[in-house]
């Protein structure tokens, strides 16, 4: 009886460790498990870090490789660019500096040139004395240089002056000839100087000379009286306010000796006759081109032409030229024998009227055609009456449209009151139209001034210089 008493005790104690055992190893399973996953997650973690750092780095590779991509692309394109770059040297300049030469000898600078892009170009050598083209030169004139013919190559230029020059600087210029802009310019510094009297002219002498040299113009102006700077006819004294009257001049390089070259193309080139002309020459050769030259501020401004082409020499295009000055449609009575000097072209305005305006023009070749290009000779001159000095003024019509007003005119006057007007497109005695005037009574400034050219308004001011 004592034993049964015992058998249930014993089994709850047998039941006791029994489940002391399984929750211990219920624990340590547990544990285990926690460990694992703990341990597993940390992995996890760890690989995911590493897929994000090996993502940073593809997404860096790939960064670095656009980048090596677009700087051989640039470097590719600048290579190409510099294989395309028009270029000029300067090889050698004979005599070389420091050279003495007697007027009228010449420096020869000889150079080697790129065309890159351009389909043709000219090339000039021109001489500059302290960073200005210096005056007085004669020069050499350039061929056209074609990439069809010759890509590169080397060419000689030449200069000289008539008188004593000195002259520190060569500048060459490639121009394209199909936009005639300028492509490519360098500087060579030299040490030229052309020393001893001035020569004479073919068929001219010492007195003549002498006589040419100080009279008002280079050459003679018919129908003006010559400037005497030192008879006072104006007013004593320097006036707020000046008008001056003017008057146009036909060919400023016969009348004054002023060598203006600027060209301007002539923008409407066709081989289709306008309907305006009713009668057409006998043309004498097979090719013709209709142009078109606007010329005044006037709605009905233009004047028609036409190039009656002779078989071409070399880049040479000679033509006969007809062009309808009187705009009566009737380019059979036109014919222009001298069109080196085009004079009688009535360049119309908006107040009516016309004009006289004179021109030069000319055909080259371009690209694969022929291009027409025109030099305006014409100008506008006056006579301001001041402070007992009789001033001479010339306006340019740098701009080539026939209307003397723009920003882009020049004004030429007798700065230093010697009694004539010097300048060229070589000369320091030029200035923008409105730009101030230093006169020695005091600055004036271009006020007002009309289209035509007849009427000019000079004004005393104290502003600054532009």
């Amino acid at each position: 009886m004592k034993n049964k008493g015992k058998e249930p005790e014993l089994t709850k104690i047998v039941l006791a460790v029994a489940l002391a055992i399984f929750g211990a190893a219920l624990a340590i399973v547990i544990l285990g498990i926690s460990f694992v996953l703990g341990w597993y997650g940390l992995r996890l973690s760890a690989i995911e870090k590493n897929q994000i750092k090996l993502h940073g780095m593809i997404i860096e590779m790939q960064t670095s490789t656009r980048k090596m991509a677009e700087k051989i692309a640039a470097m590719e394109k600048e290579n190409e660019r510099m294989s395309s770059r028009s270029s000029l040297e300067v090889i050698s300049v004979e005599p070389p500096s420091p050279a003495v030469l007697n007027p009228g000898e010449k420096l020869h600078v000889k150079f080697r040139y790129r065309l890159g892009s351009c389909e043709a170009v000219q090339i000039w050598a021109r001489p500059y004395t302290s960073g200005r083209r210096t005056r007085g030169y004669r020069a050499h004139g350039s061929s056209v240089y074609k990439k069809a013919v010759r890509e590169s190559g080397v060419a000689e230029g030449s200069f000289f002056f008539d008188g004593p020059a000195v002259v520190d600087e060569v500048r060459i210029n490639m121009q394209d000839v199909a936009s005639r802009k300028d492509v490519h310019t360098i500087s060579y510094k030299i040490d030229a100087r052309w020393v001893g009297t001035d020569v004479i002219k073919k068929g001219q002498t010492n007195q003549q000379k002498q006589s040419c040299q100080s009279s008002c113009f280079v050459r003679a102006l018919p129908g003006r009286v010559f400037i005497d700077v030192n008879n006072p006819d104006g007013d004593a004294g320097w006036k707020d306010e000046y008008i001056v009257e003017l008057k146009p001049t036909g060919n400023i390089r016969r009348q004054f000796g002023v060598n203006w070259y600027r060209p301007h193309k002539v923008g409407t080139i066709s081989t289709e006759k306008p309907d305006s002309i009713n009668t057409l020459p006998k043309f004498k050769h097979e090719m013709q081109r209709y142009l078109i030259l606007r010329l005044g501020d006037a709605e009905k401004n233009q004047i028609i032409g036409v190039m009656d082409f002779r078989k071409p020499s070399m880049n040479r295009f000679p033509f006969d030229l007809y062009l309808d000055r009187d705009r009566d449609g009737n380019l059979a009575e036109d014919f222009i024998e001298n069109r080196r000097h085009i004079e009688g072209i009535c360049a119309s305005y908006k107040d009516g009227t016309t004009e006289n305006y004179a021109l030069h023009l000319y055909s080259y070749s371009g690209l694969e055609r022929i291009a027409v290009a025109y030099q305006s000779l014409a100008g506008r001159y006056g006579i301001l009456e001041a402070d007992q000095k009789r001033i001479q003024i010339l306006v340019i019509d740098n701009s080539g449209n026939a209307i003397f007003n723009d920003d882009d005119d020049v004004i030429l006057l007798d700065w230093d009151l010697d009694g004539k007007i010097d300048g060229s497109h070589q000369t320091d005695d030029d200035r923008p139209l409105y730009s101030l005037i230093e006169l020695s009574g005091g600055l004036y400034r271009v006020v007002e001034f009309d289209a035509p050219g007849r009427r000019m308004v000079l004004r005393r001011t104290r502003v600054n210089r532009r």
